[in-house]
């Protein structure tokens, strides 16, 4: 048996060709390509989204060299600090 091992992360607003790669994953997964993939947000929009606090994005990297799974959340409800 094959072990594999990951190192996960969240994605940085300066990581938007890998929120771009997660897109086009979620669009194949759910086969709804016309969701995810038809009118794609610019850079500037990913940009602000992966800044946001509430707004988390976590990768799995496996450590052999691949990017592959993720997910993402959104809290809300949230209050002041």
């Amino acid at each position: 048996m094959t072990s594999l091992a990951y190192a996960f992360r969240r994605l940085a607003p300066s990581e938007v060709p890998a929120m771009r790669q997660l897109l086009a994953v979620y669009a194949e997964t759910f086969e709804d390509p016309v969701s995810y993939q038809q009118r794609p947000p610019s850079d500037a929009y990913l940009k602000a989204l992966l800044g946001k606090p509430h707004f988390i994005t976590v990768v799995a990297d496996a450590l052999n060299g691949g990017t592959c799974y993720g997910q993402t959340e959104t809290v809300s409800g949230m209050l002041p600090v």
